[in-house]
């Protein structure tokens, strides 16, 4: 019975990932064609801007959260504490950066955007506050193990609240960002309420509250340079290569990487899943069932991701061509030599949520860490040593040997750990 619960939340999870995935897509061809080039762009920056200062603030709370809540499942007003620390967080955040944006003025865009777009700094704030509530009530739900409310809750914020604000926005990025904030903010609402009928809201003392927040903080401060290492994993060979050889070069590189996170979104379903699964598999002590699964999953998700880079690998041509034919493939070669490091990421992906839950110390901080070290290395010496007929060879390596080496750090280091809790 319970591997035909865990098929169908496999399933549902998997249906939902991809239904985001296709509307994210949607959502890009639909902005191309409502928005001008330049609001094209700025419609881009600020999503991406959005994005990154919900990663340092949140101060691990997406992963924290799931993991707690899913280890007190036998207590509903344990659970329950630790969703509302996480709801008082977001409230706190929230009027911290309102009082400073009172205090200086447009201090968040003159800060990320520079001077000109005053305009959007309100409508910014809001977008961040109703995505920094949204990653945190979509942790709730995965902690308790409710996917069917998760899936729902994801696919509604991710991806078609974005499409109805596009529709809505008349090409102008500051209509797009009230109208995303609006609707975001009514999901979250929806959610609250739901939360709050289930008895997962409650009032909580203010030691509680500070118990449970160095709790999330002992947690989830360790990790934050991690996320900020697999973000230069993915990013500064882009920068470096558009700074120091071509724009061009960089886009034909970007390809690569677009194909490496296209697969791993086909992935990244089993690490929400595995998360909360394996936070109360450790609470009940059962590391050997624990291990059995991070170990087939591994494999098969090893094996299949082996499969569907080959596939990828000899339709390259076809596939680009999609794309832009003229524009892709004569330079095929910067984006095929980077899809042999995809296994091995997806190895990554797969073990990292259950070796988050089986030690307080963030090993993958660590590997990570080390992996993006190894990358600016190579890029520094391709750079300012390699010869010009070698600096292809040496961008590609910079890319793939860090996500090879992260793949195998990250399978070592877990068998590593679990012996220890085996025995």
């Amino acid at each position: 019975m319970l591997k035909l619960v865990l098929s169908k939340r496999y399933i549902f999870t998997l249906t939902a990932q991809l239904l985001s995935l296709l509307l994210a897509v949607a959502a890009i061809k639909l902005a191309a064609v409502l928005f001008d080039a330049a609001n094209f762009g700025l419609y881009n920056v600020v999503r991406r801007y959005i994005t990154i200062l919900n990663y340092p603030l949140l101060f691990g709370l997406g992963i924290s959260i799931p993991i707690y809540v899913a280890k007190a499942y036998m207590s509903r007003i344990a659970q329950a504490h630790l969703v509302t620390t996480g709801f008082l967080w977001w409230i706190f955040l929230t009027i911290l950066l309102t009082v400073l944006n009172l205090l200086i003025p447009d201090v968040i865009t003159k800060w990320l955007l520079g001077e000109g777009y005053e305009y959007l700094t309100w409508p910014i704030l809001f977008g961040f506050s109703c995505l920094y509530l949204y990653t945190i009530l979509y942790a709730s739900y995965r902690g308790e193990q409710n996917f069917g409310r998760a899936n729902v809750f994801q696919v509604f914020s991710a991806g078609i609240i974005p499409l109805i604000a596009l529709y809505m926005s008349s090409g102008i990025v500051e209509r797009y960002l009230y109208i995303y904030a609006a609707l975001m903010f009514s999901a979250n609402v929806l959610v609250l309420i739901d939360l709050y009928k289930r008895k997962l809201l409650s009032r909580t003392s203010k030691e509680e509250l500070r118990v449970l927040s160095e709790k999330f903080l002992k947690f989830g401060l360790p990790r934050m340079p991690g996320e900020f290492a697999l973000f230069g994993l993915m990013s500064s060979p882009l920068f470096i290569i558009s700074k120091y050889d071509s724009l061009e070069m960089a886009g034909y590189v970007a390809i690569g990487f677009t194909l490496v996170q296209f697969v791993a979104s086909l992935f990244e379903f089993i690490g929400t899943l595995m998360l909360p699964k394996s936070a109360q598999l450790i609470s009940d002590g059962r590391y050997e069932e624990l291990n059995h699964l991070v170990r087939k999953l591994s494999l098969y998700s090893f094996l299949v991701a082996c499969l569907v880079s080959l596939i990828i690998y000899f339709n390259l041509e076809y596939l680009l061509g999609l794309l832009d034919r003229n524009k892709f493939i004569d330079h095929i070669e910067y984006a095929r030599i980077i899809i042999f490091c995809i296994p091995f990421y997806i190895v990554y992906l797969i073990i990292r949520n259950p070796q988050d839950a089986l030690s307080l110390k963030p090993f993958n901080t660590y590997n990570l860490s080390a992996c993006f070290l190894l990358q600016l290395i190579l890029l520094l010496i391709t750079v300012n040593i390699a010869p010009p007929c070698k600096k292809l060879v040496l961008y590609h390596l910079s890319v793939i040997v860090p996500f090879i080496l992260l793949g195998l750090l990250t399978f070592i280091n877990w068998n590593h750990q679990i012996k220890k809790h085996l025995g």
